[in-house]
């Protein structure tokens, strides 16, 4: 999976610049848990650039791998009655994550959808009003 985040949020927020996530979700004994960053990008570099032949190596600033046995967390029963609350115990500090977006699978529009709510509390604390 390629998802380009400048397509969902605009670049200005990103210094003008273009992030690019490369998804794979992989068995932990698939050989690409053990490549570095540069190894996965010398793999991926040519589909990347069959998707958009614009794509040139010199314009990439950074990569960098992130990995997690688990790619979502496993929700056992009766978990409505003790997701976490997006507010926490500290004024003014909010927590959203993806133990939140319960009772949806991940996914980025559920992400989007949660950021919005945190926003909506988090705005009056910004004005001063909370």
């Amino acid at each position: 999976m390629v998802a380009e985040h400048t397509n969902m949020v605009p670049a200005k927020y990103y210094n003008n610049e273009h992030l690019v996530y490369v998804g794979n979700y992989l068995d932990s004994n698939h050989p690409f848990w053990s490549k570095s960053p540069s190894q996965l990008l010398k793999i991926f570099y040519p589909y990347l650039k069959r998707i958009n032949p614009l794509f040139k190596s010199q314009n990439i600033i950074d990569v960098y791998k992130f990995e997690a046995p688990i790619s979502q967390p496993v929700i056992g029963r009766n978990y409505s009655k003790i997701i976490p609350p997006l507010e926490s115990s500290r004024k003014n500090l909010f927590i959203a994550n993806i133990f939140q977006v319960y009772p949806y699978d991940r996914g980025i529009n559920y992400a989007f959808r949660l950021g919005r709510q945190v926003s909506q509390l988090l705005a009056p604390c910004l004005t001063g009003q909370r």
